[in-house]
């Protein structure tokens, strides 16, 4: 239960910006208390992440920025007594990989607990398999970390945190990586951790899966933060209306990619994460891939798009495929996204840029624009570069509900010209686009086979 005789953390007349020409966030005043589990909710680019960032100390000594005003967290400011918020606080940002810092999934854990200054190598036992098994990944143990799916590094970097049983948890979109089954036991974690005093504040498009947990929201939106009912209407969806789209005007449908008895496994690791995988993608269609956390979805890809050679059999790939990742900052190789347009050809002028609402970002360092924004630009670059297939990797990861809906609106206009093959667990998409869906396949422990579901 919240106590509201004690502010963990709080904010007065807060201005938070990046380059100091404009302000991402103005005056805001928050208190939060202890044991009260918070909602953060708002569009890309509204100003999530950057209070989150703010809170954890990863603005200034991370992300260069300026702040002016009062902040305190666990009665220390950020600015000037980092160490200190550091030891009350635990972050799980919406970038799972950036947080990893050893090579397997013991040793990050058990080097959090050092860093904590935990020294008993009982305690330090019990509380890695207790992490681990609070997060539904007691299967990870002992794996490297570099075979992890996007869902298990998620898993970790949550147990990596929880190990050391701080009193805050900030969370940025913590279950953007996560199945439909992890996501409820995610869930179910953080009631736990609520239930024994545990401060939680939650950066989310998802308000369905947390409403029910959370004490307060706060919508952020024009650089502010305002409070609202809990069970308010937030994001009425826009159709997207006249946007042409420029694509390939494929006719023929012949084959793009042919995969014949494939086999994958990562160098050292005797595990085999692919087998015997027999598949022929062609032009026109959505094809969707589903598969838990860990079942090899974003390697299958990867393959099919050239990135990696399988070990035995073929993929023959007759087109131009482009592999769009699960995490878009590994995606962008120049300064910003009018920059990487132009460099693949691609018009910035186009109007999908207004309808994705990215035209007022077209200059903005790719690196000081959120994850959600960061998604949206390299989806754009993949629809409008000619490419084909496109192979989206949890497309719908850290994006608002209008956006989701403008990029549905998109796809089924590329589905016409273009091969679209989507990994994803998100069974809201998958359910919106049932009607799109030419064929749709299940992956699990490394077999693909087509989904009667």
């Amino acid at each position: 239960m919240a106590n509201k005789n004690n502010a963990i953390i709080e904010a007065r007349n807060l201005y938070i910006g990046y380059d100091g020409s404009e302000w991402v966030l103005e005056n805001i005043n928050l208190k939060i208390y202890a044991g009260e589990t918070i909602l953060f909710i708002g569009k890309n680019g509204a100003g999530k992440t950057t209070l989150i960032r703010a809170f954890s100390t990863l603005i200034p000594y991370l992300y260069h920025g300026i702040i002016r005003g009062e902040i305190k967290v666990c009665g220390y400011n950020p600015l000037t007594n980092p160490l200190n918020v550091l030891k009350c606080i635990g972050y799980v940002g919406h970038e799972p990989e950036a947080q990893i810092l050893t090579t397997d999934v013991d040793t990050e854990l058990e080097f959090s607990l050092s860093l904590a200054g935990i020294q008993d190598k009982e305690e330090i036992k019990k509380r890695v398999r207790d992490s681990l098994r609070l997060v539904n990944a007691s299967n990870i143990a002992g794996k490297s970390t570099i075979e992890l799916s996007g869902g298990e590094t998620a898993k970790l970097v949550l147990a990596s945190n929880i190990v050391k049983k701080p009193k805050i948890l900030l969370l940025d979109e913590p279950t953007a990586f996560l199945d439909n089954e992890s996501t409820k036991i995610f869930l179910e974690t953080l009631r736990i951790l609520k239930s024994h005093g545990y401060t939680l504040v939650i950066a989310t498009h998802r308000l369905k899966q947390y409403i029910d947990l959370a004490d307060r929201v706060f919508l952020f939106k024009n650089k502010r933060i305002y409070e609202i009912p809990k069970k308010s209407i937030l994001y009425p969806v826009k159709p997207l209306k006249n946007v042409n789209v420029e694509y390939m005007n494929v006719k023929e449908l012949k084959p793009l990619i042919i995969a014949s008895n494939a086999w994958f496994r990562y160098p050292r690791i005797r595990r085999w994460i692919l087998k015997n995988i027999n598949i022929v993608f062609k032009t026109n269609g959505i094809i969707i891939i589903k598969g838990p956390n860990g079942s090899g979805k974003t390697t299958l890809l990867k393959m099919l798009s050239g990135l990696y050679k399988p070990v035995k059999g073929k993929v023959l790939i007759k087109s131009k495929p482009i592999y769009i990742p699960q995490d878009p900052r590994i995606f962008f190789t120049y300064e910003n996204l009018n920059m990487e347009l132009k460099s693949r050809g691609i018009n910035p002028n186009n109007k999908v840029l207004d309808a994705m609402d990215l035209r007022k970002y077209l200059h903005t360092p790719i690196h000081k624009l959120s994850y959600g924004l960061m998604r949206k630009a390299s989806l754009v670059i993949g629809l409008l570069g000619g490419y084909n297939p496109l192979y989206l990797d949890e497309p719908t990861a850290g994006i608002d509900s209008d956006s989701l809906h403008e990029l549905l609106s998109i796809l089924r206009v590329l589905k016409r010209s273009r091969c679209l093959v989507i990994a994803s667990h998100d069974e809201e998409m998958i359910t919106l686009l049932e009607r799109d869906t030419i064929m749709r396949y299940y992956l699990r422990d490394g077999s693909l086979g087509v989904d009667r579901a």
